[in-house]
């Protein structure tokens, strides 16, 4: 239904295909338009992203991955 294998744990989805980060143990949960918030537990890290226009992804949305590449860019420094 997704579109892609996905793993679940208590509601969220288990990032093991690098949808969320580059950590394995990574989880959160993306709404349809594009919203997402994740917990990376290795890093002590919460990424939440709330837009006030909608998009048709529910998977993959530009600018969700460009926050979180911009923050794991900015830790990874």
């Amino acid at each position: 239904m997704l579109g892609l294998q996905a793993r679940w744990g208590a509601g969220f989805l288990i990032d093991g295909e690098g949808l969320y980060s580059p950590g394995e143990r990574t989880f959160g949960h993306s709404g349809w338009g594009g919203s997402f918030a994740i917990a990376d537990p290795d890093r002590s890290l919460t990424i939440s992203y709330t837009m006030n226009a909608m998009t048709e992804a529910l998977r993959g949305d530009p600018q969700a991955a460009a926050i979180v590449e911009a923050v794991y860019g900015a830790l990874d420094r």
